[in-house]
Parts: structure tokens; C-alpha cells; sequence
């Protein structure tokens, strides 16, 4: 059941102020092990790291590592039939759409990025909402960038 109170929510933007460069982001609104490993398996073969949630209706993908926009293009591509309507410019940040939405602490990181650079800034944010657990610390190896990131505030669907 959707939250009626509150009328806005905060996201990340997949654009930075500092780079040109992009984070990935992906959602779907269903609870499906299909969908659900075929995006992972995106993310892993794709070399980015990644934080998957729990949310009232589905699952939230995001992704500390920069990514150029065609590489982007290119992902989005490999995953847009799932999620058609979604344009994935922002992922919300706060679990306030649904009543009880407590299932948005029901979280996974992935460690599959081996070369590419991570913002220092997405891991730090992301990890202030969903700790980092020990066997994925090495993310940080890899946050070499620094990311002005965008945060924004977009109106919740009635």
C-alpha cells in the first residue's frame, strides 16, 4: 500500500556534478528469482559492483562504479525489456513509498567490478544506508574517484 502523507521522496541522479561518467541503476516492481538473477548476472558480467535491496513491491540495483554513457547504453539495452516504463535516471534513496516498507533493509553487495573506477562519494552514501558487510570492504579499493553527486527530490506516484 502506497504512502498517502508523504508527497516527495529523495533519489540519486545517475549523472554527476564532476565527471562525465554514470552510475547504473536498475528496479523492478515484482518479486521474481528470474528477473532477479538476470539482472544480477547483468551487473556481474558486466564488472560493476553493486548493492541489491528489498522494497515494498520489488528489488532496487545500485552501482558505485562510473560508467561512460555508452557503456550505459549498452547495459540499459541488455535489461530495458524488463522495465520498459522505467528510465533509470534516479533510484530512490529513502524507504518511504509504501507503509511498512521495512523490507528495504533486506539488502546484498556484490563485488564484481575488478577494473573500473568507483565514486568515493556513492560508496560512502550507500553504505551509510546499507553497511558494507566485511568480504566486500575491497570495494573500496577501487573508489579512486571523486563525485559530486546529485541528489534530488521527484514526487511519489499516487
Amino acid at each position: 500500500m502506497l504512502r498517502s502523507k508523504e508527497k516527495k521522496t529523495t533519489g540519486l541522479a545517475l549523472t554527476n556534478y564532476t565527471t562525465d561518467q554514470r552510475f547504473f541503476f536498475f528496479e523492478i516492481d515484482i518479486n521474481s528469482g528470474e528477473y532477479i538473477d538476470r539482472i544480477t548476472n547483468v551487473y556481474r558480467r558486466n564488472g560493476l559492483d553493486v548493492c541489491q535491496h528489498r522494497t515494498g513491491l520489488g528489488w532496487h540495483w545500485i552501482s558505485p562504479t562510473l560508467l561512460s554513457k555508452e557503456t550505459w547504453r549498452l547495459i540499459r539495452d541488455e535489461l530495458k525489456d524488463i522495465n520498459v516504463d522505467c528510465p533509470m535516471i534516479t533510484l530512490r534513496l529513502e524507504n518511504n513509498k509504501y507503509i511498512n516498507e521495512e523490507i528495504w533493509f533486506n539488502y546484498q553487495w556484490y563485488s564484481f567490478n575488478t577494473c573500473r573506477p568507483n565514486s568515493i562519494e556513492c560508496i560512502n552514501l550507500l553504505n551509510a544506508i546499507w553497511k558494507i558487510p566485511d568480504d566486500c570492504l575491497h570495494i573500496y579499493e577501487r573508489a579512486t574517484v571523486h563525485t559530486d553527486l546529485k541528489i534530488v527530490n521527484y514526487p511519489l506516484p499516487k
